[in-house]
């Protein structure tokens, strides 16, 4: 089964075409340059390093003017790049971004967060359902149209999953569908892992967590990108942008408690401070570089190229595309 992202992107071709972004950028009335981010999802501890950013001034220091969009499931932030919408975008994962470049969507990665794969499958331990061949027989959760969803069929595939045997249903945000029994499966960031256990553990509930890169579908995560044609007519914006939300992210890791209190400003309905805190914590350890000489953000071909490969093993995509294509280190220190 081809994942929906595939066939999104596919028909999001057709209404590039008369691609746009960056060739009648205005001069705003004031003194900061105007620049609009897609954000992946809704606004908690994972999007701390861009609302610090914005929050603390960073961007307003780099002369920009940054607008987070609110991401979400209707919310496709590829589309939303590539068709003039916003100027930067952030995917949950860096498979999307090669799906693009080889349905010839001219977008690029210009920074990555998460340098190993932070996705996790949990779920109640009374299930019993300690590997992928678990999930034969049960109902399992899929973020439908977004990167987690071709980490899924990716590892279903390798892993010889029945899948007729398997109940796929769209996934609810909330933990409440998994703590109630209508899935047994819930697909996440490690964050949304985190999130699920503190609220367990008031529960009494006990959950088991099952990560795809223990069985070699390891990938980037939170990935940003721009457009190759704004890269070229706004270099000194993208490098701009970059820097200052690098910046957001390191002072995020620094000070979690006070950016889970800037992110909680702007966030909606209640919000669980212990939670999100644990889960800035964790997220730290897939983020920040863990060797001397490493830069926040930096991206390794080889990475990439195993990514590609597994999505090619898997056939989830049909051809290679050539790996240079895909990112750029150039606004990255070293």
């Amino acid at each position: 089964m081809k994942p929906t992202l595939i066939v999104l992107l596919i028909a999001v071709v057709a209404t590039v075409g008369a691609y746009i972004v960056g060739t009648q950028r205005k001069t705003p009335p004031s003194s900061l340059t105007k620049v609009t981010v897609q954000l992946s999802w809704l606004v908690n501890s994972n999007q701390a390093g861009f609302i610090v950013a914005q929050k603390k001034g960073f961007y307003a220091e780099e002369g920009l003017d940054v607008t987070n969009a609110s991401g979400g499931p209707d919310f496709p932030s590829i589309v939303l790049v590539a068709s003039g919408a916003a100027d930067f975008g952030v995917e949950s994962g860096a498979e999307s971004i090669l799906l693009a470049k080889q349905n010839d969507i001219p977008i690029k990665a210009v920074a990555i967060l998460d340098r190993k794969s932070p996705y996790v499958f949990f779920s109640k331990k009374s299930t019993g359902i300690a590997s992928p061949k678990d999930f034969e027989g049960k109902t399992v959760a899929v973020s439908y149209g977004r990167p987690l969803e071709i980490v899924y069929r990716a590892l279903i595939k390798k892993e010889n999953v029945a899948t007729s045997t398997v109940r796929e249903v769209k996934k609810n945000p909330a933990i409440a569908s998994l703590f109630g029994g209508s899935v047994d499966v819930q697909p996440g960031f490690i964050s949304d892992f985190i999130f699920a256990e503190v609220a367990g553990r008031k529960d009494g509930v006990e959950l088991n967590a099952l990560y795809p890169a223990d069985y070699g579908i390891d990938s980037y995560g939170y990935t940003i990108f721009t457009t190759d044609l704004f890269i070229e007519k706004h270099p000194d914006i993208v490098q701009k942008y970059v820097r200052a939300t690098l910046r957001g992210w390191q002072y995020a890791f620094d000070y979690p408690e006070e950016a889970v209190d800037i992110v909680a400003s702007e966030m909606q309905g209640t919000v669980d401070k212990e939670a999100e805190l644990q889960a800035l914590k964790t997220r730290a350890e897939y983020v920040l570089p863990q060797i001397t000489g490493e830069t926040l953000g930096w991206m390794d071909g080889a990475k990439w190229q195993t990514m590609q490969d597994t999505l090619l093993e898997q056939e989830l995509i049909s051809k290679p595309i050539n790996i240079r294509d895909v990112y750029t280190n150039q606004f990255l220190g070293r």
